[in-house]
């Protein structure tokens, strides 16, 4: 299977293992590409090995205090995600994948060692305390509330300060997909633009160009939506295992 390097390669990549390369289809790569890549595969895939964001966030700023439209009864413990996460165009937000306390020992109620550094044994022994004031909290009870919302169950036991880990779709432009999920990236293109080729063109079978008159053999591709879902079925056994690394904002 093909790794593609950019949005113009991979669409290349479709067109020549669909053997329509060289032929001049009834709609233009713009469409095709928003078509097949944005508006269907983009969004699957995002849904099985989303892009995690690692944000630094304080939940006392991002607490909802007054919502006169929302009819939950208890907006405390409901907070928006921070414009970072919310203002860019070409994403969506999947879901909440992790929110843990900011690892830093000034806010676990224990002495710093890197405020007062006097040794590296004094820096390792309060690194050690804070790692293990991490493992003894218990973890947040999060529920992600669409478009940008999400609740916390159990906040009282923490401080403000937190790091959000947020799934969130690919860029349109591919550039941030990982180089080791690009071949299960593309086999998912190829079965959509398979799927979207049979239903667009089972009515354009026989058609004529400028060049020379053509009969396609779209035969092979009725089966592309079986295909797929056999593969999404593959992905709900798997797709827990491959997380993708995070990135910090």
């Amino acid at each position: 299977m093909s790794v593609f390097r950019d949005k113009a390669h991979i669409l290349k990549l479709i067109k020549q293992h669909c053997g329509l390369y060289s032929i001049q289809l009834p709609v233009d790569d713009n469409c095709l590409y928003h078509d097949i890549i944005v508006d269907d595969t983009i969004p699957t895939f995002s849904t099985y090995y989303p892009r995690v964001l690692h944000v630094p966030a304080n939940l006392n700023e991002l607490r909802i205090r007054n919502d006169k439209e929302n009819t939950i009864a208890d907006m405390s413990n409901i907070y928006q995600l921070p414009p970072i996460l919310t203002d860019a165009s070409d994403r969506f937000i999947v879901g909440i994948e992790s929110i843990r306390p900011f690892n830093d020992l000034r806010y676990q109620s224990v002495p710093s060692a890197y405020e007062t550094i006097e040794s590296f044994q004094a820096l390792a022994i309060s690194q050690t305390v804070g790692d293990l004031a991490s493992t003894m909290e218990p973890p947040f009870l999060t529920e992600f509330l669409p478009p940008n919302r999400f609740r916390v169950n159990n906040g009282t036991y923490y401080k403000d300060q937190v790091i959000i880990g947020v799934e969130v779709s690919y860029s349109t432009e591919l550039y941030d997909i990982p180089m080791t999920l690009r071949q299960a990236f593309y086999k998912l293109a190829l079965l959509d633009a398979k799927r979207y080729f049979w239903n667009q063109l089972k009515y354009w079978k026989d058609f004529q160009t400028s060049i020379a008159s053509f009969n396609l053999q779209i035969d092979d591709w009725a089966d592309a939506e079986s295909k797929r879902e056999e593969l999404l079925e593959q992905w709900d056994q798997s797709f827990h295992l491959n997380r993708v690394a995070a990135v910090w904002c």
